[in-house]
């Protein structure tokens, strides 16, 4: 009897071990997450810059070490990872136990629980198998890229259960020969790949017809630096148009990202600006403008020499009045986004808020 335990005791050990590069990857990412909190601290700690935050997405009694540890505890704090962690370490566990008790080992379940899994189809280990070598290269990737979050380590374990569940269901319509690679195939297909195929599939059968809604959202592909993986990655944060982009909280995106700082201020510094031109910021970008940053040097409360050149070459590359073109300046010199963006760019301290674009765009007018 006691030799019985101990070696169900091992089995469960070894169906638990593939789950475990999950915790240790966590554990040595953590380095990587306190290094991102100490550069976030750095820059909000320059002169204006939290100030600046602070009217736009805080509160008046926040304090900048305050308004970092919680927004760092809200993402990556321990707790944040303790579900998904767990969900991860029990999905692999149960999908190897089935795939040991298909195999023939002897693993004490109760009920008829064994006997199900003992029933369990091939295809439905090989999806699985499939699902979890995707996730452990994911989390492994992301570690790389500094960028695993709690919320993909939830989609890995979903990717499991997902692949698990189709790949017995699609494999129904080939060949027993042909159904084992297709299993093992589907599960190594992405999580939204799978979804959306199971979705076309679908609607297909079931002759599904769903009408259209028009599509009023400015693309992100006009804004600089956008390409698939990008634009991925950014609508796994809800963020699926250059209005969502230009108004998100900056300091957010960049914890809850990989991406560079200044990539993200200037991402966002376009996209203010084309959510005004659209298409035709490529007129603007062309001659040295492409961001809102640099169009707000048309709305300069004082109105010199320098200033009247702006808004007469803007209104020309836009094809309106002038009139027009100083009021896209002036409602841009006044949103509270484009002041933080502008004091989250700035390397250092000036006199003026638009005073280094300004010198620039006088020459590009002149």
């Amino acid at each position: 009897m006691t030799k019985l335990i101990i070696l169900n005791a091992f089995y469960w050990l070894f169906a638990l071990a593939p789950g475990i590069p999950f915790m240790l990857l966590y554990r040595g990412y953590r380095k990587v997450l306190l290094r991102k909190r100490t550069a976030l601290i750095g820059v909000l700690s320059q002169k204006g810059v939290f100030a600046s935050y602070q009217a736009r997405f805080g509160q008046a009694e926040d304090e900048c070490q305050k308004t970092v540890d919680e927004l760092f505890s809200l993402y990556y704090g321990p707790t944040a990872y303790i579900l998904p962690i767990s969900m991860n370490l029990v999905v692999v566990t149960i999908g190897v136990a089935i795939g040991m008790i298909r195999t023939g080992v002897h693993l004490v379940l109760p009920g008829d629980i064994a006997i199900l899994a003992a029933r369990a189809p091939i295809t439905l280990g090989l999806g699985f198998a499939g699902a979890y070598l995707l996730s452990l290269y994911d989390t492994l990737r992301r570690c790389r890229a500094s960028d695993l979050s709690a919320y993909s380590l939830h989609f890995t374990w979903v990717h499991m259960v997902l692949a698990s569940i189709l790949a017995p269901l699609v494999c129904q319509a080939f060949t027993p020969a042909v159904a084992a690679p297709v299993a093992f195939g589907l599960g190594l297909f992405p999580i939204k790949d799978t979804v959306d195929f199971v979705r076309n599939a679908a609607k297909k059968k079931l002759e599904i017809s769903i009408a259209s809604v028009a599509d009023t959202d400015i693309p992100l592909t006009l804004v600089e630096g956008m390409n698939k993986n990008v634009i991925d990655r950014l609508e796994e944060e809800g963020i699926t148009s250059t209005v969502e982009l230009a108004y998100y909280d900056p300091v957010k995106l960049l914890l809850k990202t990989n991406f560079q700082w200044a990539w993200v201020i200037d991402v966002m510094d376009q996209a203010i600006l084309v959510n005004y031109v659209g298409e035709k910021i490529v007129d603007l970008r062309a001659a040295g403008i492409r961001g809102a940053i640099e169009m707000s040097i048309a709305g300069e409360p004082e109105m010199n020499q320098q200033v009247t050149d702006v808004v007469s070459f803007v209104a020309t590359r836009l094809k309106e009045t002038k009139e027009e073109a100083r009021n896209l300046g002036l409602s841009l010199y006044e949103d509270g986004q484009v002041d933080l963006i502008w004091q989250l760019f700035k390397p250092y301290e000036t006199p003026g808020r638009h005073a280094k674009p300004a010198n620039i765009l006088g020459q590009v007018a002149a």
